[in-house]
């Protein structure tokens, strides 16, 4: 995967969970993130996981170290 296309994998997924936030009224208890009511605390979690590492796997890949 080159790096573009890494990129516009995170940005998906942010803008994912973005538009997510956008359309919730619930904030978690745990992290303070408002989440889609329709999403269980767990799926939330595993989203904002799943953002976070793709964005430090991308730092890693453009400093070199991956």
């Amino acid at each position: 995967m080159t790096n573009s296309e890494m990129l516009a994998e995170a940005a998906r997924l942010v803008m994912r969970c973005m538009n997510t936030l956008d359309r919730s009224l619930e904030t978690c208890d745990h992290c303070g993130v408002t989440r889609n009511p329709n999403w269980t605390e767990a799926k939330m979690h595993t989203q904002l996981i799943a953002v976070n590492a793709k964005l430090n796997r991308f730092a890693r890949q453009l400093r070199g170290e991956e």
